[in-house]
């Protein structure tokens, strides 16, 4: 015992094999305990950045779609509101159309397109509302 006691003083111990060792055995041990941890939170970690990285990936995916949906949501709704100031725009002309022919002395004619026009326009009107 005196010996261990002498050795332990310059640094140097020995482990239960009877092998000389410059560390403390505990500390061995607790060093080997730690790297074995490391070891299992660097595989931890490993799994964590793979799944991340799908997760990721299907993120962007996802977006991609929603992007292209958007734009074509606002594609068709420009193309129905085009519609709609071309279908108001055509009743004010109808409109106008009806309000000239209303003008007009008594005895003239509607032209024949004019009087296409009003005729669909009185046929929108009524099927519309």
């Amino acid at each position: 015992m005196a010996g261990e006691d002498v050795l332990s003083k310059a640094g140097i111990h020995i482990d239960e094999m009877n092998r000389i060792r410059l560390l403390d055995p505990e500390i061995s041990d607790t060093l080997s305990d730690l790297r074995g941890q490391a070891r299992d939170f660097e595989a931890q970690m490993t799994s964590f950045r793979s799944t991340t990285d799908g997760l990721l990936k299907a993120f962007e995916e996802m977006a991609t779609m929603v992007e292209a949906q958007k734009l074509r949501a606002m594609a068709a709704r420009a193309a129905l509101q085009s519609v709609d100031k071309t279908k108001t725009s055509d009743s004010r002309q109808l409109q106008l159309a009806g309000c000239a022919a209303e003008i007009k002395p008594p005895g003239t004619r509607k032209s024949p397109a004019i009087a296409d026009k009003d005729a669909e326009y009185r046929n929108w009107v009524t099927v519309t509302y």
